[in-house]
């Protein structure tokens, strides 16, 4: 593990992906640094891509949204107009997919930051 990808206690920095409309987040992985941005940033929108999403990072040390910064530009996830609004309001226009919409026609395995060289899926016709 590098050094960037870890504080003091050992444990890595994880990205969260927050939709842009109604500040609502969820975890995309272990985040190593910027060479991880890519991926996790596609990841994001693979699993959303029904609606705006920015890439955040939260820090080892904590488990809370306020403390994660986008991995754009830094600024904080308190800092976005519609941090929190999910809490408070439903919008029925933001969601990361239509109803009929699988995972398997959202999400890529050619994007899919976890899979290494040998590693095999299962698809339709088989072991690939």
């Amino acid at each position: 593990m590098s050094a960037t990808a870890a504080d003091a206690s050992g444990l890595p920095r994880r990205s969260v992906c927050v939709r842009l409309c109604d500040g609502f987040f969820f975890p995309v992985g272990d985040y190593s640094g910027s060479s991880d941005d890519e991926a996790h940033t596609a990841t994001c929108a693979g699993l959303c891509p029904g609606a705006p999403t920015r890439l955040y990072v939260m820090p080892s040390s904590s488990e809370r949204i306020e403390d994660a910064v986008s991995a754009r530009d830094k600024r904080p996830y308190t800092a976005l107009p519609v941090a929190f609004r999910h809490t408070t309001k439903r919008d029925d226009t933001c969601a990361c997919r239509a109803q009929e919409a699988s995972v398997r026609d959202s999400v890529s395995l050619l994007k899919d930051f976890t899979l290494r060289r040998g590693d095999r899926v299962m698809t339709e016709k088989g072991f690939r």
